[in-house]
């Protein structure tokens, strides 16, 4: 071994600029590594070792193994506060940094981890990251997402729950009551969200099957814009390489659907024939939104916005829905209120199906316990961060620099006690009811499920009018239980895992925690009530 050695530093010795090379780039991995851990403006704030020093990442080992939400938790059980995760951000859980970092005077702007949330079709208003171009998209869009809609938005919802409940009942009566019911709440979300955007449902309910797979492949395009993000330089070369790339069978076969009703629409539209008597959905506001010049959007830019809408919009009614099967099945007490609340309701007649948005406020209770799911499972538990402009800024206490980056994560803010109490871990609708006005404004400030500040989400009323129509008539119509895992059971894991990261057999679900907080393997055996 020692003849071995001196042989190999003999033939470098013949490699001069070989050695000097090696030693130099190992001088210049101990600089970077010594400026990282004592000189960087970031360099006093605790956290994993190798997010400090800057030698890996560690966001891009959560988004890979999929565990981001109790993984960040325990760093901040584990450090506090204010806890370093990337070399240059710092994660923080403290309420008052809300309205610090998510303000709306001079707000901070987004980090370009949001450019790989981009589709193919160019920037929306999602992943822009300068705050002037974001406004002046969210200024042009914003008519599509508004309340006065509503009342046409509740008929395609209406139309979409039918198809739902009309495949639920067909699976009890030919003995298939045990079902993936995750599963048939994506199809339902993403046959909703083609209602409201595009006029049409996709049809998935409808034929009890998503025959081309688009429910996996949305799927997997969020965890790849995730992992990808976490890299910025990677991101843009990874989005170049996929315009080159021949699209999947089963992504061309969406976006020709997708790209086929815009273009008849716009076509129409544009036509302006005595037979155009418009559509009340999103995609004829969008057809109409602006530049600021005054052009109209141009069809690219339509095509960006629906597809940002099918996208965010079906996986977070989704996520929402499968939650909150999971909180209130899972407690028979809860469950047995929240029955009881909507048969009361309906047998005095305060409230009758189809359920309007305005009386859904009659239920307390179930509103709670959406609440409640919210903030226990936010849709997003990944980061929400924001650089730090010129001059800097105090967050928490602390000074950051300019270029330094921040973030709050919804999933750990949720659980934070001076966001909710010392019982902030614990499903308790309760706390929304027993809490007075003033206490309840703090708490709905302090949930960060669709964002805060100017970059809240865009959708999220729509988001709370879908949840808040249906979940109540699922509830009143239908029997849920968990299907107990099992040899035999159809499950795919036969370890379920919460979305606190908790693995057991008694868990009806699996989570993986990363962009969203995507529940699958959520089988339920499901019945007709016997309503009184």
């Amino acid at each position: 071994m020692t003849a071995f050695t001196f042989s190999a530093f003999h033939e470098l010795s013949c490699y001069p600029g070989i050695v000097l090379g090696i030693i130099i780039l190992g001088l210049a991995i101990v600089a970077y590594t010594l400026y990282d851990l004592f000189f960087h403006p970031l360099s006093g704030i605790p956290g994993p070792i190798g997010a400090r020093t800057g030698l890996w990442s560690w966001k891009s080992t959560r988004a890979a193994r999929k565990d981001m939400g109790w993984k960040l938790l325990e760093l901040h059980n584990k450090y506090g506060t204010v806890v370093r995760i990337a070399r240059n951000e710092a994660s923080i859980c403290d309420p008052v940094a809300i309205n610090q970092i998510y303000r709306f005077k001079s707000p901070l702007e987004k980090t370009r981890f949001y450019e790989s949330l981009q589709g193919l079709d160019g920037p929306t208003s999602i992943s822009t990251v300068d705050n002037k171009r974001h406004a002046e998209m969210r200024r042009a869009e914003s008519p599509a997402y508004a309340t006065k809609l509503f009342a046409d938005f509740e008929e395609k919802i209406d139309a979409s729950c039918a198809d739902l409940t009309e495949h639920l009942d067909q699976c009890i009566d030919a003995g298939k009551g045990t079902m993936d019911v995750g599963h048939v709440l994506q199809m339902f979300a993403i046959d909703a969200v083609g209602e409201l955007a595009l006029g049409k449902s996709f049809g998935l309910c409808a034929t009890g099957k998503d025959t081309h797979n688009w429910l996996p492949m949305l799927a997997q395009f969020l965890e790849i814009a995730c992992l990808v993000g976490t890299q910025p330089i990677i991101a843009s070369i990874f989005r170049r390489v996929a315009q080159m790339l021949p699209e999947p069978s089963n992504v061309k076969i969406l976006t020709g659907i997708v790209n086929s009703r815009i273009d008849s629409r716009l076509k129409e539209y544009k036509a302006q024939e005595t037979t155009y008597h418009g559509h009340q959905d999103m995609l004829e506001k969008l057809m109409a939104a602006q530049n600021p010049d005054g052009s109209e959007y141009s069809l690219q830019q339509v095509r960006a916005a629906v597809g940002s809408v099918l996208g965010a919009g079906s996986d977070t009614t989704a996520i929402i829905m499968r939650a909150m099967i999971r909180f209130v099945v899972g407690d028979a007490e809860i469950y047995r209120k929240v029955q009881k609340e909507i048969d009361d309701a309906v047998n005095c007649g305060g409230i009758q199906f189809p359920l309007s948005y305005n009386d859904a406020d009659k239920l307390p209770y179930f509103q709670a316990c959406l609440k409640e799911t919210l903030r226990l499972h936010p849709p997003v538990p990944w980061t929400l961060s924001r650089s730090i402009g010129a001059g800097g800024a105090y967050i928490s206490g602390r000074f950051f620099a300019k270029g330094t980056e921040v973030s709050m994560s919804p999933f750990v803010l949720h659980r934070c006690g001076e966001a909710y109490g010392d019982d902030a871990a614990v499903f308790r609708p309760e706390r929304w009811l027993e809490a007075d006005p003033e206490q309840r404004k703090t708490m709905e400030h302090n949930n960060l499920a669709f964002g805060a500040g100017p970059r809240v989400c865009i959708g999220k009323t729509i988001g709370m009018l879908e949840v808040s129509k249906v979940m109540p008539f699922l509830f009143w119509k239908y029997e849920v239980g968990f299907t107990p895992r099992s040899a035999t059971s159809p499950h795919t894991h036969k370890v379920g895992r919460a979305v606190d990261g908790c693995a057991s057999m008694a868990e009806p679900y699996f989570v993986t925690s990363q962009w969203v907080a995507l529940q699958s393997d959520f089988w339920c055996d499901i019945s007709r009530r016997r309503v009184a």
